[in-house]
């Protein structure tokens, strides 16, 4: 499996996942015409595209991207405040989600906790080819318990490491961020000490990478975290 981040930051987020001849995308938050160019103008190879939320840096092309053919899977409340009308979207309760399956993957959605109007989910992604699974989270302050099985099932994970609480605190008091901008930050995305906490407290016995995404510049000192995730972990850790 290969994960290739197009892009991460508040400005857009798209991610492309491949698995032998089959790939989609995990967010659409940039217009049409720069996914396809990041894609090399292989949009055609795309299945399908998932959308967490109505946030426009994770959703900006969903239109686009149902007018092209492509199936976009996201939640009810999210099409419905994006206006998003094809027969070619497949949506999702926000609450108890059952598995999607679409060609060779099945998509579990799960609900995560965001400052948004409607709910933003994140996706587990499992292959029915072979045994591989994405995990993916991001724009959430904590995650959801995972069970044993679905832990040891995971090889491959995009999750969000926000900031470190310790330089937001530290910003806000030496005025270099607002105190209110601070409090929503801490209240909305995740802490890179939150993250370890909720890794330490699962057996990912076949996990093989993380992918870190949506780091604060200013929030965040990125070489860091990643160290302090490798440690954690032991396997490959990337930085999007």
């Amino acid at each position: 499996m290969v994960i290739d981040v197009l892009t991460s930051s508040s400005q857009g987020n798209c991610y492309k996942v491949a698995q032998d001849d089959s790939s989609f995308l995990i967010e659409v938050g940039l217009p049409l015409q720069k996914i396809k160019k990041k894609l090399g103008y292989t949009l055609s190879k795309i299945d399908f595209a998932l959308c967490s939320h109505i946030h426009f840096d994770h959703s900006k092309a969903a239109a686009d991207i149902l007018k092209n053919g492509i199936p976009l899977i996201t939640s009810e409340s999210t099409a419905a405040a994006l206006k998003l009308n094809s027969h070619n979207l497949i949506t999702f309760p926000d609450d108890n989600a059952k598995p999607i399956k679409i060609g060779s993957w099945q998509i579990v959605p799960f609900k995560l906790l965001h400052d948004v109007d409607v709910p933003c989910h994140g996706f587990l992604c499992q292959s029915l080819v072979v045994n591989e699974t994405v995990f993916y989270a991001s724009d959430t302050k904590i995650l959801p318990p995972l069970s044993d099985r679905t832990a040891k099932s995971i090889t491959h994970m995009i999750v969000e490491a926000n900031h470190s609480k310790v330089l937001v605190q530290q910003n806000v008091l030496e005025g270099k961020l607002d105190k209110s901008l601070g409090i929503r930050i801490m209240r909305s995305h995740m802490a890179i000490e939150t993250l370890v906490e909720w890794l330490e407290s699962h057996r990912f016995d076949n996990l093989q990478e993380i992918v870190l995404c949506h780091l604060s510049d200013k929030n965040s000192c990125a070489e860091t975290i990643k160290k302090t995730i490798m440690a954690t972990m032991g396997v490959l850790v990337r930085v999007a």
